[in-house]
């Protein structure tokens, strides 16, 4: 394989990677595109017909032109995007650089920029996808700056100030005397010709891979075990925030059609029971409670402040207490969500609740921009299905949750309260009947109903209309916030207290995690309706305690959901898609929120109570008493099980399969053990032979030799690099070709003695010898020479 070819290729593949992680931090798609096609098509048109190339003048105006348009980005851009504008500044000139005649400083160039773009690119990315590409591209990286060392060191070997010690190697080609003259380097190639022909052989990307492989596996032990300080985790830089924009605490009509589309995640839920700590099982789409809101105007929906202030309620021990995890993923809102009704708040330094708003809300708002995970026990839940009331015995009547919309001193929705008093006549609930089966009536008329459908781009037939009198008059075309906002002023025409509520609805369960994914299309909005608890069926009360009454949860939206918690079912590969997810989770916790707590709990903690149930284990009698009686009891047993006809069981098949592959692991391991234990061995004597002592000697004899005639080897050159120098200045100046070779062979000696770890026999140390005495005479009997 071709090293200035194999280069080239290496090269394009890091440009590529570069570019493509810096596209994903921007989230554009355009220039990663380009530079797969940059790539691909300058190693074929540049690199290997040499058909375009970029040099000189014009490579130089195509520069200054990315200069200048970077500069207009500069300017016009906003202060988050100049770092955008910078690092797009090094992808055009990087794509210049490829359509150039590669020398080494070129290499060097596309190299560095490349490096830049990955650093940037580390400020912009969060996700798991970005870390599989960077490890891939620590290998590409690391692979391609070898393979660019191996062409440096392979030029300048053919250089022209090597060119007379090639020459004469040519001409002559002497005895093999020295055993290092033997060993096959890695890479192999001619030392006279065309520097195309060199190759490298496979051992160079198998010791470059496993080099990798421990480098990736001691700096993951690394980042896992360095102890951290404070609860700091990575987040990206200011500016390019995974803002939480499905949700706001404001609704305008019209605003959450293309957002909900997002597959972006929002947060994790684990469920457990309290206080035993067991897995929770969910089988219901669970509303996620946001925000409360009961002021409706032209289209808009907010949360007008009101002196009353809502109550959770303590319940009985003998209720069904769940806890909810969660950790919600980087937002710019500090409005927290929970299944309701809400018993106790765990991590009261994380969250708190708000009453006179009605929500739960992060304490930590400054780190708005960071994920947090909190724990909350709710009493909403039964069975894995969740309650259909929410219990607020101190009620008292709110006005704003009867207040219409009206229009310069009109009522804007006329055909609003037409249509609820229709539903509620065709129902037989006219009156003073209950208020529990008036709500459950209007809300059927949407979800039973086949003139509404759902849509994520509704149209609004009038303009002038009220957006909700368009929606019910004319369009009957709209989503979640629709039909909850027609719900709500249906209710209160009908004199029910009702307000619209904005959280999330349902998500996907990983089996794998145990937790439930919410992701931004799971965004939604839905009603809660105040009625007493005398109208409350009991199969719906659940064995609450209601009080004066409670909030009776409703969904007006067509296909809000068929009472199962939605999942995998409609994937196509549920397990890959669920371990993609659980990926993602354990990247996000315990790479990107590595903070101090939770190394302490997920690192530190465990390795303690191993260690420690080890040392108790080791030091208790009944464990080595357990260990003898399995190990004694194990034949007879197996025989019972044989006896009993029972040929196929667990004993048979450890004894079978799994012990001999724990016999060959070991000898395997305890070989190599000894083959480590001899090295070392063979290492220490070779430290203190004397032959060790002759090998260090000898080329140090060779140095003080040579540097009577002013060679002297500078800091930079290696052993070899000097020896071939001065033997290209001795044949240069007609010493016989026997004596150039002198320096050369003797550093290879020493590198065979000093890295190869073996010594020299008596035979070669005489021959050693004997070589510096000639050189000695050759360089007295000589005329001057000047290095």
């Amino acid at each position: 394989m071709k090293v200035e070819r194999t280069l080239q290729i290496g090269m394009a593949a890091l440009a590529a990677l570069g570019t493509l992680m810096l596209g994903m931090g921007e989230r554009n798609s355009t220039l990663p595109v380009l530079a797969v096609i940059v790539s691909a098509s300058s190693v074929y048109l540049t690199d290997v017909r040499g058909w375009l190339n970029l040099r000189g003048r014009l490579g130089d105006l195509l520069g200054l032109a990315a200069l200048l348009y970077t500069a207009w980005e500069l300017f016009h851009a906003a202060a988050e995007a100049q770092l955008l504008a910078v690092a797009n500044l090094m992808v055009y000139l990087q794509f210049i650089l490829q359509y150039q005649q590669k020398s080494v400083r070129t290499y060097w160039l596309l190299a560095l920029i490349s490096l830049m773009q990955a650093a940037v690119s580390t400020a912009l990315n969060l996700e798991l996808r970005y870390g599989v590409l960077l490890v891939a591209y620590a290998f590409v990286g690391m692979t391609t700056i070898a393979l660019l060392v191996v062409h440096r060191e392979r030029l300048r070997f053919e250089s022209g100030r090597l060119a007379p010690l090639a020459a004469a190697q040519a001409r002559i080609v002497p005895p093999r005397r020295w055993p290092l003259a033997d060993l096959q380097p890695v890479f192999g190639s001619r030392l006279v010709g065309d520097a195309t022909a060199e190759t490298i052989d496979w051992r160079f990307f198998w010791h470059l891979s496993r080099m990798g492989l421990l480098s990736l596996l001691a700096g993951a032990a690394l980042f896992l075990c360095i102890p951290r300080q404070g609860r700091t985790e990575w987040r990206p830089q200011a500016g390019f925030e995974q803002h939480e924009t499905g949700f706001t605490e404001r609704v305008e009509l019209g605003s959450l059609g293309e957002i909900i589309e997002s597959p972006a995640s929002v947060m994790r839920v684990r469920f457990t029971h309290y206080p035993s700590q067991e897995v929770y099982q969910i089988h219901d789409e669970l509303l996620l409670r946001g925000v409360l809101l009961n002021y409706y105007q032209d289209g808009s929906w907010q949360l007008e402040q009101t002196t009353d202030s809502e109550r959770w309620n303590n319940p009985s021990l003998g209720r069904e207490l769940v806890q909810q995890e969660i950790t919600l993923e980087p937002s710019e809102t500090e409005v927290a969500f929970s299944v309701y009704p809400i018993a106790e708040i765990i991590d009261r330094d994380l969250i708190e609740f708000d009453r006179s708003n009605r929500r739960l809300i992060r304490t930590d708002k400054q780190e708005l921009g960071s994920r947090v995970t909190y724990r909350v026990i709710t009493a909403g839940l039964l069975g894995g299905y969740q309650l259909k009331c929410v219990p607020e015995p101190q009620y008292q009547n709110r006005f704003e949750l009867l207040q219409m919309p009206t229009r310069n001193g009109e009522d804007p929705l006329p055909g609003l309260r037409r249509i609820a008093g229709e539903v509620l006549a065709e129902s037989g609930l006219t009156g003073e009947q209950s208020r529990y089966r008036k709500s459950k009536a209007l809300e059927r008329y949407f979800r039973a109903s086949t003139e509404f459908t759902y849509s994520l781009a509704p149209k609004r037939a009038n303009p002038q209309l009220d957006p909700i009198e368009d929606f019910l008059v004319n369009t009957h075309q709209g989503h979640c916030e629709y039909y909850a906002s027609a719900l709500v002023l249906m209710l209160r025409s009908a004199g029910i207290p009702a307000r619209m509520v904005v959280g999330y609805k349902g998500g996907d369960w990983n089996d794998l995690g145990g937790y439930l994914l919410v992701r931004r299309l799971h965004a939604h909005a839905w009603v809660e309706a105040y009625v007493p608890t005398g109208e409350i069926p009991k199969d719906v009360q659940a064995g609450q305690v209601l009080g004066s009454g409670s909030w009776i949860l409703l969904d007006p939206t067509p296909g809000a959901g068929t009472g199962e918690l939605t999942g995998y079912a409609k994937a196509y590969w549920p397990l890959l898609q669920q371990m993609s997810d659980y990926a993602q989770f354990l990247w996000s916790h315990y790479v990107m929120g590595m903070d101090a707590d939770r190394q302490q709990e997920a690192i530190y903690l465990p390795l303690m109570n191993a260690w420690s149930w080890a040392i108790k284990a080791v030091q208790d009698r009944g464990t080595w008493e357990a260990i003898y009686v399995a190990c004694v009891g194990f034949p007879r047993a197996l025989r019972e099980e044989i006896a009993n006809g029972h040929y196929f069981n667990w004993r048979l098949i450890l004894l079978l399969f799994v012990a001999p592959i724990l016999l060959i692991v070991g000898a395997w391991l305890g070989r190599k053990a000894l083959r480590r234990a001899q090295h070392w061995w063979r290492r220490a004597a070779l430290a203190v032979r004397r032959d060790d002592r002759v090998a260090v000697d000898f080329y140090r004899r060779l140095e003080q030799l040579l540097a009577r005639y002013r060679w002297e080897r500078s800091p930079a050159e290696t052993q070899r690099e000097f020896a071939l120098q001065v033997g290209r200045q001795l044949d240069a100046a007609g010493l016989a070709s026997d004596i150039a070779r002198v320096p050369r062979q003797v550093a290879e000696t020493f590198y065979r003695v000093r890295f190869g770890q073996r010594s020299l026999d008596r035979i070669e140390v005489e021959a050693v010898e004997n070589a510096l005495a000639e050189l000695d005479r050759a360089l007295a009997a000589a005329p001057p020479l000047v290095r």
